[in-house]
């Protein structure tokens, strides 16, 4: 289980896992964004 940091880390300090999540967690953010936008048009 990775510590949770107050300070965010350089993402170069990031292991691999969590880079990986944190890609995975922004894609889905931005594509849900992008489903709202396309709906409301």
């Amino acid at each position: 289980m990775y510590k949770v940091q107050e300070n965010t880390p350089s993402p170069a300090s990031f292991p691999m896992e969590e880079k990986l999540y944190v890609a995975a967690w922004a894609t889905l953010v931005l594509g849900m964004m992008y489903m709202i936008q396309v709906r409301r048009l």
